[in-house]
């Protein structure tokens, strides 16, 4: 019955697609399901998600195969959808049916995607348990490198930039060692924007004029826009606003070419902190209300309201009130969703913290059980060996015994012997001597 439907599922939603994989312990089938829901992630996520539905209500699923479509199913509401809560949702399904199975590797892959999410969601203390947690794993040399760069990362999000910075410096030689370049690059770019956040522009200068010329040498837009951008952040924290004006206005058009919507936002966010600084509070307003209209799925969402409440506050001092109104219902649209997604998450993170402390509760009670057991074992060895012990003591004793008596007996024949013999002479030999001494006698006579 399993097989029928699981088939059934296929000729639904994988049409004449084969699995190019399939992992232990998940059946061809399965495998089928989800290899073609992960292709669908970008061109159809909710018929994706459908045909996963469809197989966790009518298939007889094994743990490892839950864990693995809850999984799929996460990576989906993450990266194609953008909705991160229903993805923090499904992974957590997949990392409670993931303590059932042993796979470390899913179980880094669930827990690196959680701390993706929380920290995209600014929940950057709940991200950093999770890529703690993944480091407790036995990881491969390079996966445990990029999850050690994900929590560096949190902890210069947590404003944590001499512990980060530590990490990053630790890392860049191991990413050169490792021929990882990609992650390299991002390592200097995350050492730069912690000399930011320690406001040691001289270091941060360095670094990202380091990389603005490796970004001209590889003809590297998405480097370039980085470094341009972090550039005019320095100098605008140096108060040197024509320069960081400067680098910022190159920095926007490449930002625009690479649709970076995150990168947009704080571009948008520093030129109108520029601008404002200036006094010119029209331009900085213009700034900050292109910024509210990118997606908050995609960006730094405090920074975005932040933004959006700057245009209703300097609305409201220009005397612009249907300005302030409109901008007030942008800040409604992304503030009402928000607040429940963050009343879910906070549900959520509870509910995994009750479950890993049930489960380390039940793992000590298992251990403490063992241990219990193996006292027990222990015990009964031991009573065992003394018993052993004590019977080779017994034979030992008995042996030397029954070798002591064997010696006495002996001795005591010899002894009857010697006495015997001591008996026959004088009862045989003396007389004869005496009678040969008077015969002696009676001749001398």
């Amino acid at each position: 019955m399993r097989s029928f439907l699981i088939i059934w599922i296929v000729l639904v939603y994988a049409g004449d697609t084969l699995s190019q994989t399939v992992t232990k312990g998940i059946s061809e089938e399965v495998a089928i399901v989800i290899d073609r829901s992960k292709a669908l992630t970008f061109e159809d996520p909710m018929g994706a998600l459908s045909s996963l539905d469809s197989l966790l209500s009518i298939a007889d699923l094994n743990q490892r195969e839950f864990t693995e479509v809850h999984f799929t199913k996460g990576r989906i509401y993450y990266l194609g959808l953008l909705e991160k809560d229903n993805a923090i949702l499904s992974f957590y399904q997949s990392l409670r049916y993931s303590r059932h199975i042993d796979d470390t590797k899913r179980k880094n892959g669930i827990l690196t995607f959680l701390g993706i999410c929380y920290s995209n969601l600014a929940h950057y203390d709940y991200a950093q348990e999770y890529y703690a947690e993944a480091l407790t794993l036995e990881l491969d040399p390079k996966t445990r490198l990029i999850t050690s760069y994900n929590l560096a990362q949190t902890l210069r999000y947590n404003e944590k930039y001499d512990s980060a910075l530590s990490m990053q410096h630790q890392l860049e030689p191991e990413f050169k060692r490792q021929e990882m370049e990609k992650y390299l690059v991002w390592s200097q770019l995350e050492s730069g924007a912690n000399y930011v956040g320690k406001e040691d522009w001289s270091n941060a200068l360095i670094r990202y004029g380091a990389l603005k010329e490796r970004a001209e040498e590889t003809q590297d837009l998405n480097l370039m826009a980085k470094a341009l951008h972090s550039l005019g952040t320095i100098h605008l924290g140096m108060e040197d606003f024509e320069e960081a004006r400067d680098y910022f206005l190159k920095a926007l058009p490449l930002k625009l070419a690479e649709g970076d919507q995150a990168l947009l936002l704080t571009t948008y966010n520093n030129l109108g902190l520029l601008e404002r600084l200036e006094g010119n509070h029209l331009q900085a307003r213009e700034y900050w209300k292109q910024s509210a209209d990118l997606d908050p799925r995609q960006v730094d969402i405090v920074m975005l309201v932040d933004n959006v409440k700057a245009v209703i506050e300097i609305s409201e001092e220009l005397g612009d009130t249907e300005t302030a109104y409109d901008y007030s219902i942008r800040l409604n649209d992304i503030m009402v969703p928000m607040i429940e997604t963050q009343e879910r998450l906070e549900e959520l993170h509870t509910q995994y913290v009750v479950e890993k402390i049930r489960t380390e509760i039940e793992a000590f009670e298992l251990k403490e059980s063992l241990t219990i057991a193996q006292l027990r074992i222990w015990l009964i060895a031991s009573v065992l060996t003394l018993l052993i012990v004590i019977s080779a003591l017994i034979y030992w004793i008995l042996k030397k015994r029954q070798r002591l008596d064997d010696s006495v007996i002996e001795h005591l024949k010899e002894r009857d012997q010697l006495l015997y013999y001591i008996s026959y002479r004088y009862h045989v030999d003396v007389p004869s001597m005496l009678r040969e001494m008077r015969g002696e006698d009676n001749l001398a006579s």
